[in-house]
């Protein structure tokens, strides 16, 4: 059962705006493209460390892009 909430569209919209492309993106921050699908398509929970960077890449505060992490139910 596929569940279309949990998709992170503000995630992927930055990254579309800034880089084009998740591919894009996975290339400029030196990681695998599948782990960016996964975190938009909301499958990984990233450590807050790594939403830090990711925000820093993205030129935003990591609420903007991660507004459900964070919060007494995140992983982490």
């Amino acid at each position: 059962f596929f569940q279309e909430d949990k998709m992170n569209r503000r995630l992927k919209a930055r990254i579309v705006l800034l880089f084009g492309s998740a591919e894009d993106f996975a290339e400029a921050i030196e990681v695998n493209s599948s782990i960016i699908s996964k975190v938009i398509r909301g499958r990984k929970v990233l450590p807050e460390r790594t939403r830090n960077e990711w925000a820093r890449f993205l030129g935003c505060d990591p609420k903007d892009i991660f507004p459900n992490a964070g919060g007494p139910h995140a992983a982490g």
